[in-house]
C-alpha cells in the first residue's frame, strides 16, 4: 500500500515535471499544485485514504475565502469552496487503487489526462471573480452569511 511519502517520491519521478510544464508549481511540504491565473489559484492537490486509495482534488481558490488567511503561509491549510472538486467524478466516480506503485503510475496518467481534458478546461473558465463565486459549492451557496461571503471575495475586483 502507498504512504504519503511513498506517494510524494512517485510524484517527483515525472508527474511533478509535466504539472510544471503547464505552469503548476510543486508544493512538496503540503503535496499540492498551484498556479496562479487571472488572480485566482487553481489547485491540484492530491488525497492518500487510510485504505491507500487515491483521490485528487481540483478546485479554485482566493485569499478572501478565508477571512484573515496569511498569506506568508499559502498554501498550508487552505480549504476547498468551489464546485469541480475531483478528477475522480470523469473515472466513474472512483478513486485509484495505491496498492502498487504501478497502480499509482496508473493514476498519475489518467490524472495528467485528466488535466488536459477535463481540469485546464474548467481551470480557464474561471477567470474573473464573478466566475469563481458562481463557481462556489452548493454548500458554500446555502451558508447563512453568503452574501457576506461573496462581498468580501468581489470587494477585490
Amino acid at each position: 500500500m502507498t504512504t504519503k511519502s511513498k506517494l510524494k517520491k512517485l510524484l517527483k519521478k515525472s508527474f511533478v515535471p509535466s504539472m510544471e510544464e503547464i505552469g503548476f508549481k510543486y508544493h512538496v511540504k503540503e503535496c499540492l499544485f498551484y498556479r496562479l491565473n487571472e488572480g485566482i489559484y487553481n489547485i491540484v492537490m492530491p488525497d492518500l485514504t487510510s485504505g491507500g486509495s487515491i483521490s485528487f482534488f481540483v478546485f479554485c481558490w482566493v485569499k478572501e475565502f478565508q477571512a484573515g488567511y496569511d498569506m506568508n503561509v499559502f498554501p498550508k491549510d487552505i480549504r476547498m469552496y468551489t464546485e469541480k472538486s475531483s478528477l475522480r467524478k470523469e473515472t466513474g466516480g472512483f478513486s485509484w487503487s495505491g496498492e502498487t506503485d504501478e497502480d499509482v503510475e496508473v493514476c498519475l496518467e489518467d490524472v495528467l489526462r485528466l488535466m488536459d481534458s477535463y481540469a485546464l478546461p474548467w481551470f480557464n473558465s474561471i477567470d474573473s471573480r464573478d466566475k469563481l463565486v458562481e463557481a462556489l459549492d452548493v454548500r458554500v451557496k446555502e451558508r447563512d452569511n453568503i452574501s457576506v461571503f461573496k462581498e468580501r471575495v468581489l470587494s477585490v475586483c
